[in-house]
């Protein structure tokens, strides 16, 4: 029988408890429609956006947006 290298075995750990209690980008990036607003803030850095243009931009429903900035 084979024995589990440590480094994985830590590596597993870690992970799991990176699941556990993920940090903020983790949750964030969960959901797609995050990643595209980030995405087109990302695109027009000195533009300020209002909640529809945003979504606009960054092709999701105005509902999404909201949902994420005001949770």
């Amino acid at each position: 029988m084979a024995s589990q290298d440590p480094a994985e075995t830590g590596d597993r750990e870690i992970a799991e408890l990176r699941d556990e209690y993920p940090s903020g980008w983790r949750v964030l990036s969960r959901h797609d429609s995050v990643s595209y607003m980030i995405d087109a803030l990302m695109d027009a850095p000195d533009h300020h956006f209002s909640k529809s243009k945003l979504a606009e931009n960054a092709g999701v429903s105005r509902q999404s947006v909201n949902e994420k900035l005001n949770p």
